[in-house]
């Protein structure tokens, strides 16, 4: 996969009330929770109509407690110093599934695991095609494979040209995000 920015968001099982994510992610900062992460500020959004929310904001990445579509979720952006090609997609999913496993234990949220969303923002190097929809579905098809050890099934979320590339990704299971971190590792 050639893109260097992306976007990976795990939906929550229920929306949750925005405050607590302003004062978890604070203490992210604070206590430099997360690994090789340069953690910055939080933004709130949620004056935004099924905006980003809740934002922390990062140097190479950002974690948002996400509304966007009316679906509450953690979304990772991945905004620079992106890893080689081939590492991106397992770099970005471990980055997700670690700020997921900590919200859970700090907020008691609940995602919904056999759901993913993947949206590749970079136009030049992942244009919304076919062609491109193909290639990263075949990356992405096998590092879920090795995730989930099941079928997933991947439809292209949106066939507009002038959007971001999308695939909304299905799997049978719903294992942890702990589950999932461990198989990653």
């Amino acid at each position: 996969m050639r893109a260097e920015k992306l976007k990976l968001k795990l939906f929550a099982e229920h929306a949750a009330e925005l405050d607590a994510f302003v004062e978890v992610f604070h203490g992210w900062i604070r206590d430099e929770a997360l690994d090789d992460e340069l953690l910055i500020d939080v933004a709130d959004y949620r004056h935004v109509h099924r905006g980003p929310g809740i934002v922390l904001i990062g140097h190479a990445g950002d974690y948002y407690w996400d509304q966007g579509d009316g679906r509450p979720g953690l979304t990772y952006s991945r905004k620079r110093q992106a890893p080689p090609e081939g590492e991106r997609l397992r770099d970005g999913l471990q980055r997700l599934l670690a700020a997921a496993v900590r919200l859970e234990a700090a907020t008691g949220v609940r995602f919904k695991t056999d759901e993913l969303l993947l949206e590749l923002v970079d136009r030049l190097n992942a244009p919304n095609d076919d062609a491109t929809f193909s290639e990263v579905s075949r990356e992405l098809s096998s590092v879920l494979t090795n995730l989930y050890r099941d079928e997933t099934a991947l439809s292209h979320a949106s066939s507009d040209a002038r959007a971001p590339l999308a695939i909304h990704a299905r799997a049978a299971s719903r294992p942890s995000p702990q589950e999932l971190l461990a198989r990653l590792v």
